[in-house]
């Protein structure tokens, strides 16, 4: 989902240890079956002053306004069109077991309940998780009936300011969230995305980009982490079907290795 953009109010530092153990000792959302993945535990602050204020609002029908931004119904993109998006096969549901993953904005995409049908360790951030504000319409409903299936799994934040440690994350998926915002933003989404990025052998996967992202994005990179290199930069053709209207996407997926040496 393509709205983690706001303005973010940190509260002390103080109380980051106090809500941390009460995360750990007690379920956020104890309706569901599944265990609140352990990384959610590494708080820089509370993860209380991460709900960022917004207003929500329905455009129609099928669309939703998140602080001025459009949300685009997320029955366009099907779990396969994001798989095939992002290049994640078999091989890497397989490899990625024991890794500590994020899916930056998640929305209701699919990603995370399917890494959890595969025993993954998986949360998903949006900024679109706010019960009081979702309006009446389908993807109001949709987000809901997300959140009431995998709310342990999700978290109220903005992606360039996520509640979690340093070095905390092994895998990072991201997608339809950068071919909505402007390039400042971008820029310090992927300043984000590298803070997160597991030194010691970390890997993000961020779709879609524009050809024209490429000079910046390997600047960015270079001057930003000194660990981190672009494994890949590259055009995947896709196309979805609703309705029996066919698009079609030949936009770029970023690849992002962080390996100390």
């Amino acid at each position: 989902m393509n709205t983690l953009y706001s303005q973010l109010h940190l509260r002390s530092l103080k109380k980051a240890t106090y809500v941390c153990l009460l995360v750990t000792c007690i379920s956020f959302f104890s309706s569901l079956s599944h265990a609140t993945p352990a990384f959610r535990c590494e708080y820089l602050v509370s993860p209380e002053s991460f709900k960022p204020k917004f207003k929500m609002e329905e455009l129609y029908s099928d669309y939703i306004i998140v602080n001025d931004a459009l949300v685009s119904g997320e029955f366009l993109y099907n779990l396969e069109f994001v798989n095939k998006s992002l290049k994640i096969s078999n091989a890497h549901l397989a490899k990625w077991h024991g890794k500590k993953i994020l899916s930056l904005a998640e929305g209701v995409s699919g990603l995370v309940p399917n890494l959890l049908r595969h025993g993954h360790d998986v949360t998903g951030v949006d900024l679109i998780y706010s019960t009081e504000n979702l309006p009446r319409n389908f993807s109001g409903n949709l987000v809901r009936e997300y959140m009431n299936h995998y709310g342990p799994h999700l978290v109220l934040a903005d992606a360039r300011r996520t509640p979690f440690a340093d070095g905390s994350v092994d895998i990072l998926l991201s997608h339809m969230l950068v071919n909505n915002i402007n390039q400042a933003r971008k820029q310090s989404v992927l300043k984000e995305v590298m803070r997160l990025l597991n030194p010691k052998g970390g890997e993000a996967r961020i779709y879609n980009f524009d050809s024209t992202d490429a000079i910046w994005i390997q600047n960015l990179v270079a001057k930003q982490c000194k660990d981190c290199k672009v494994e890949r930069f590259e055009q995947v053709f896709n196309e979805v079907t609703y309705n029996g209207k066919t698009t079609k996407f030949n936009d770029y997926l970023l690849v992002i290795k962080r390996q100390s040496k």
